[in-house]
C-alpha cells in the first residue's frame, strides 16, 4: 500500500526548477499512452501532462506542491489541428474527462462529427489520476483513502486531511476555480488562443467559471444538464424536486398520448398528484426485506419512480403500468415493480452515500451546507474546507451558449435552462424529450444532439438548427 502510494504521488506530482519554468509558462509534455489506455479505432490520442501551481495567486509558494494534470488530445487524420478546439468538460465533481472521450464521446455522432473538423481535447481535473492495474485502467477517485481509515465521517476527513497536507496538498485548491484556471493553462500549452467549451453535468459549472475568469478564451459555450451557479443540487429539497417533476413529465408525456396511455391510464395525473401533495402518507408495499407487505412513504416511492424514469429508458415505456400495479398493492404482476419498491425501500432507509474526497473539497466549499447525508457531521471543518458564497454568485456574458436539458433529468432539472437565458442573453435552449441525464450517448437523441451542436459551433452567433427535435417526443408507452 505504502509503495503504491508513492508511486502515485510521483507519478501526479513533482517539484524543481523544470516545474518552475513550466509554471512561469505552461508547457505541454508528451507521455506514452498507456496499454490499458489504447486510442479508439481511427482515432489519435496524444496524452502528455501539463504542470500547474496549487494556488494560482500566489504560484510560487514552496509549502504546496505542483500539480500534473493529465491531458489528451484527440483527432484523426482528417482533423484540421489549426482549428477551434473542443474543450470536453467532464461531470461528477471528479469524472474521468479523457476516458469519457476515449471510450464514450468520441463513439457518439456528436464526438465523430467534431473530429473530422477540430479537435478535442479532455483534461483531468486536479485531483483525479488515471493508471494501470492488471492490464485494465483504474481511476484513482482518492489518493489519500485506504480501508484502515475509521468509520465516522469527521474522523476519516480529518485524517485524509491530514495525509494530504503532509505531502503538500490544500485540499481548498481542489475545488472549480482552480479547475477553471487550470483550463486557460492547458489551452496555453497546446498553443490555442481559444476554445469551444462543452460541458456536461457539473462540467457545465467548470465552463462557466472558464467563461466567467477567462472569457477571452472562450469561443462558444455548451452546457448539456445545465448547473447554474447560485443552485444547489446537493440539497435535500432540490434533490426531491428534481424526482418529483420527473413524475409530473411522465403524467405530460401520458395525457398526450391519445391512442393509448391517456386511455389506459385516465387516473395517472391525479394519483401522482396525490403523492406529491402528501408526501409522508404511508403507502403499503411489498420489498425485498421481507415477505410481508410493508409501509414506505409516498414520498420515497415517488423519488424512486424519478431516478427510474431518469436512469432508465425502457422503464419509462411502461412506468405508468408500474404505478397502476403500486394502487392496487401487492403482491405486484410484474418483477419491475419490485425493483422500484427495493429501491424506494433503500431511499427511506438514508444510507450515505460513498464519495471521494475531491468531490467534498467542491461540494463543501460551492455549495451551502455540504451533502446532505453529511449535515451536521462536521466533515467539511475536518477537512478544513469553508463555505465561500462568492463561489455561487450569478454572473452575466455575451458570449454565445447553447443550453441542452432533458426533460426526465433527475440530476440537473430541466427547468434550470430557463434561468441561464437570462444571465446569457445570447444563449439558446434544447429541451431532449423523452431523455433522462445527458443526452448525447443517449439514443434516439443522439443524433439529433449531434445535429444540434455542430450547427451551434458553426455559427455561434444564430440560433442552432433544431428541426430534428420535431421527430422526437415522449416515451412509446407499452403494457409489459
Amino acid at each position: 500500500m505504502h509503495r503504491t502510494f508513492l508511486l502515485l504521488i510521483l507519478s501526479i506530482w513533482t517539484a524543481g526548477n523544470a516545474v518552475s519554468q513550466h509554471l512561469r509558462k505552461p508547457v505541454f509534455t508528451p507521455t506514452p499512452n498507456r496499454p490499458c489506455l489504447p486510442a479508439p479505432p481511427g482515432v489519435r490520442m496524444n496524452t502528455g501532462y501539463v504542470t500547474v501551481p496549487q494556488d494560482y495567486a500566489h504560484p510560487r509558494r514552496t509549502d504546496l506542491q505542483p500539480l500534473r494534470l493529465s491531458v489528451a488530445v484527440f483527432s484523426t487524420e482528417v482533423t484540421d489541428m489549426q482549428a477551434i478546439p473542443v474543450v470536453y468538460l467532464a461531470g461528477g465533481p471528479g469524472g474521468a474527462a479523457i476516458n469519457d472521450v476515449r471510450s464514450v464521446f468520441v463513439e457518439t455522432p456528436v464526438g465523430q462529427l467534431l473530429l473530422r473538423e477540430r479537435p478535442i481535447i479532455a483534461c483531468n481535473q486536479r485531483g483525479l489520476g488515471q493508471y494501470c492495474a492488471n492490464g485494465e485502467m483504474q481511476t484513482f477517485m482518492d489518493y489519500w483513502d485506504d480501508n484502515s481509515l475509521p468509520t465516522d465521517a469527521t474522523e476519516k476527513y480529518r485524517i485524509i486531511a491530514g495525509r494530504m497536507r503532509a505531502q503538500g496538498l490544500e485540499p481548498g485548491f481542489f475545488t472549480t476555480t482552480p479547475a477553471a484556471h487550470d483550463i486557460r493553462a492547458v489551452l496555453r500549452a497546446l498553443g490555442y488562443k481559444k476554445c469551444f467549451l462543452l460541458g456536461t453535468s457539473y462540467g457545465t459549472r467548470v465552463a462557466q467559471v472558464v467563461l466567467r475568469e477567462h472569457p477571452a478564451i472562450v469561443a462558444g459555450v455548451i452546457l448539456d444538464g445545465v448547473l447554474p451557479m447560485d443552485k444547489n443540487p446537493f440539497s435535500r429539497p432540490a434533490i426531491r424536486e428534481e424526482r418529483y417533476h420527473a413524475a409530473e413529465t411522465l403524467w405530460m408525456d401520458c395525457q398526450r398520448d391519445t391512442l393509448f396511455c391517456n386511455r389506459a391510464y385516465p387516473d395517472l395525473q391525479t394519483q401522482l398528484a396525490q403523492w406529491i401533495t402528501h408526501p409522508d402518507t404511508l403507502l403499503r408495499v411489498q420489498t425485498h426485506r421481507d415477505s410481508l407487505p410493508e409501509q414506505v412513504a409516498q414520498g420515497y416511492v415517488l423519488e424512486a419512480l424519478g431516478i427510474r424514469l431518469n436512469r432508465d429508458s425502457k422503464f419509462r415505456t411502461y412506468a405508468p403500468g408500474v404505478v397502476q400495479d403500486l394502487l392496487h398493492g401487492p403482491p405486484y404482476p410484474q418483477q419491475r415493480t419490485y425493483e422500484l419498491m427495493n429501491l424506494a425501500d433503500e431511499l427511506s432507509v438514508g444510507q450515505p452515500g460513498a464519495y471521494f474526497t475531491m468531490y467534498h473539497c467542491v461540494v463543501c466549499q460551492e455549495f451551502a451546507g455540504g451533502l446532505y447525508e453529511f449535515a451536521g457531521t462536521g466533515l467539511c471543518a475536518a477537512l478544513g474546507v469553508a463555505f465561500d458564497s462568492t463561489q455561487s454568485q450569478r454572473f452575466t456574458s455575451n458570449t454565445p451558449v447553447l443550453l441542452l436539458s432533458s426533460a426526465y433529468d433527475t440530476q440537473t432539472d430541466p427547468r434550470w435552462a430557463a434561468q441561464l437565458t437570462q444571465d446569457f442573453p445570447h444563449s439558446y435552449s434544447v429541451l431532449f424529450p423523452g431523455i433522462g441525464h445527458s443526452a448525447y450517448n443517449k439514443k434516439p437523441a443522439s443524433s439529433c444532439y449531434a445535429d444540434i451542436v455542430v450547427s451551434f459551433i458553426h455559427h455561434p452567433e444564430l440560433p442552432p438548427v433544431t428541426r430534428c427535435l420535431e421527430e422526437m417526443s415522449g416515451p412509446r408507452f407499452i403494457r409489459e
